[in-house]
């Protein structure tokens, strides 16, 4: 498996989210819990950086935990002007903006690696999906930020040829949520999300006593899913 080593900046990254004066943000990427694909509303552990093979049967599957920012009661508490119905004051969730860019690579062959200078930038585009946030809460979503289409661009455009080299592409992903709010529009801050998109992991033959521990979203991605050995 590759390790990227001499990528140091695109490896620093974890998901992160900027701050500022929009109504929600994203605090991370929360891991799966359990057997099925579910996500805690209140938090949980995180996944600080993505992994999907590119042969994936689906695209890479985001679990942001969004926490709103919207206080309970207009003017912050009793001594302000008044409570508000916390229906008003609930965030729905409607779709996300997500824009993903490559930018690092490596690619190897017979043991030689190789790092070419390589960026990537693919047309912005939203996700739909439904969620509500409650007045300073948090719940946890699922969606797809990351197409197969997506991941074979990003590999192909460096020009390597996945059937005879192993390939590494460093992408950062951009997402921002948008709802609603009494009628109004509300957006997060960005989230920055770090994914390895690559042809030589997550999937392979694992040593004996070595149980898969595959992510039940998508067993391609942020995991080890251990095949049977060749006859």
């Amino acid at each position: 498996m590759l390790r990227l080593a001499s990528l140091t900046a695109a490896l620093a990254l974890v998901g992160c989210a900027d701050s500022g004066d929009e109504g929600m943000i994203v605090i991370g990427n929360l891991a799966i819990e359990g057997d099925s694909c579910t996500v805690g509303a209140s938090g949980g552990a995180f996944v600080p950086h993505g992994m999907i093979n590119w042969d994936s049967n689906s695209g890479y599957v985001l679990t942001p935990l969004v926490q709103s920012r919207i206080s309970a009661s207009i003017g912050g508490g009793s001594g302000g002007q008044g409570s508000s119905d916390p229906i008003q004051r609930t965030i729905f969730l409607t779709s996300a903006d997500v824009k993903l860019k490559a930018v690092a690579a490596e690619i190897e062959q017979g043991g030689t690696v190789m790092t070419p200078a390589y960026t990537k930038e693919l047309p912005p585009f939203s996700v739909l999906f439904s969620g509500s946030v409650s007045p300073n809460g948090t719940t946890g979503t699922i969606l797809e930020i990351m197409s197969r289409a997506n991941m074979r661009e990003l590999i192909t455009g460096t020009g390597a040829n996945p059937d005879v080299q192993n390939i590494r592409v460093e992408v950062q992903a951009e997402v921002t949520m948008r709802g609603t709010m009494g009628g109004d529009e509300v957006t997060s801050s960005p989230f920055h999300y770090p994914i390895s998109v690559c042809t030589d992991c997550v999937v392979g033959t694992c040593p004996t006593g070595v149980e898969s521990d595959a992510n039940p979203c998508n067993p391609y991605q942020d995991g080890l899913l251990c095949l049977a050995p060749p006859p």
